[in-house]
């Protein structure tokens, strides 16, 4: 958990126009790192696709554990 990481990731949404509908941030893990899980709006894949690697790619997080896609 460190300051300044969700307003990282929220940079990096809004630079590929990926909207965040939801983020939750759950308290510190034993290794001093947090878990945050973002629901974004509606939002073309290779948006989406294009923020989950370079946020993967950036040092701000450890790493993208889960990647679902919810279909209406």
């Amino acid at each position: 958990d460190k300051a300044g990481v969700v307003g990282q990731v929220g940079t990096i949404f809004g630079k590929h126009e990926v909207s965040i509908n939801t983020l939750t941030q759950r308290g510190s893990n034993p290794d001093s790192s947090a878990s945050i899980t973002i629901l974004t709006h509606l939002v073309k894949e290779e948006k989406l696709q294009a923020a989950i690697k370079e946020i993967e790619r950036s040092n701000i997080v450890k790493q993208v554990e889960n990647v679902i896609r919810v279909l209406e």
